[in-house]
């Protein structure tokens, strides 16, 4: 993800975190600034028992520059998911309907 995407992203867009070492997926909620630019995220798998958080902080690197996170930090904590991934939640989400 570009730093052009990763600030082109809004509330409800589906994403990948790269979260103690895997790709998992879930919803962006949305930008926290500061010092350390934060972002709030839902992963799916805390969304699905009882006390899982319900969301948590992603530091975004968007402190650095562009030039630093497009070339260092490109794909190695947040991207989206591919068009594979959305397919299969289609699908999962029509097998629920069901």
């Amino acid at each position: 993800m570009t730093y052009e995407e990763l600030n082109g992203i809004t509330k409800g867009e589906r994403l990948l975190v790269f979260d103690n070492g895997q790709w998992k997926p879930g919803t962006f909620e949305r930008f926290i600034p500061g010092a350390d630019p934060t972002m709030w995220f839902a992963f799916d798998e805390r969304q699905q028992h009882p006390g899982g958080m319900i969301c948590t902080k992603v530091f975004t690197g968007q402190q650095f520059t562009e030039e630093y996170w497009n070339k260092s930090c490109r794909d190695k904590k947040i991207r989206q998911l591919s068009e594979e991934d959305l397919n299969e939640e289609t699908l999962d989400r029509m097998k629920v309907g069901r």
